[in-house]
């Protein structure tokens, strides 16, 4: 009687060893899957760089951004901001975005984030588009207004003018 009784605990340990093993693979698999959807390397479909690059090239426009007004519906909204350096050389050009204001009962700029790569090189004549992520911690329902500025070292006006960004929560 006392074998049997060894075996079922040996027989259950191995058991519990391999839920285990398959438990945490499953976690890390997991964390793993959704840690990328969420990091800042967030891409921009072919649709909205041909806008951007056709808002540059066609409209004669020194920086786009695109889309300019979005409806924020989940974790975090994407959009692009499109450069074209004319300076007559390569030139690294300094991106800012800023929530100047907030139209709404309750909303605060301090609620909403803007995620971007602030310093983008482009050679001259030459094209290129950021990643723009708007995210949000909670805010309260209103209209929240990016300003959108690119410069460049040795200047202080921003390049191809003022953006603007609206977001809708």
């Amino acid at each position: 009687m006392k074998k049997k009784g060894f075996e079922l605990s040996i027989n259950f340990l191995v058991t519990l060893i391999i839920t285990i093993v398959v438990f945490v693979l499953a976690i890390s698999f997991a964390y793993n899957f959704f840690s990328k959807s969420s990091v800042l390397t967030a891409s921009i479909d072919q649709q909205t760089t041909a806008a951007l690059r056709s808002m540059i090239m066609d409209q004669g426009m020194k920086v786009a951004v695109y889309p300019t007004q979005i409806e924020y519906k989940g974790k975090q909204e994407v959009m692009g901001i499109g450069i074209l350096n004319i300076l007559g050389a390569q030139t690294d050009f300094i991106i800012t975005v800023q929530c100047k204001t907030c139209i709404g009962t309750g909303c605060s700029c301090s609620s909403m984030k803007a995620v971007y790569n602030n310093k983008l090189t482009i050679p001259n004549n030459k094209d290129d588009v950021a990643v723009l992520v708007i995210k949000s911690n909670g805010a309260n329902p209103g209209t929240y207004i990016f300003d959108v500025t690119v410069t460049y070292p040795g200047s202080s006006d921003p390049y191809g003018g003022l953006q603007k960004v609206y977001v809708k929560i």
